[in-house]
């Protein structure tokens, strides 16, 4: 199954432990209750808020964007930096 066909619970139940962290681990280290890591691993709660899922994000060294199924894209922009020496005025040259 696509990591992203998947629901909260399940990347839950996957990512955990493999960062080696019981379910009270990451409940402390999210500072969450345990109930917000246990009821969606169960299949017992199918949405979280958005604090608490930054929070977990947070905790597991991930991105909020996986842990509810949305890829994350990179966009190249281009930063608009002005590029003129200090003597460069808005005023055109004199002819």
């Amino acid at each position: 199954m696509n990591s992203f066909e998947s629901s909260l619970g399940d990347r839950l139940a996957d990512l955990r432990p493999r960062r080696d962290l019981t379910q009270e681990q990451l409940a402390e280290a999210a500072v969450l209750p345990v109930d917000a890591v246990r009821k969606p691993e169960q299949g017992r709660r199918k949405t979280a808020r958005p604090a608490g899922i930054n929070a977990l994000a947070r905790a597991l060294d991930t991105e909020p964007g996986y842990l509810v199924g949305q890829p994350v894209t990179f966009e190249a922009t281009r930063r608009r930096t002005a590029c003129r020496p200090s003597w460069h005025s808005a005023k055109p040259y004199p002819p």
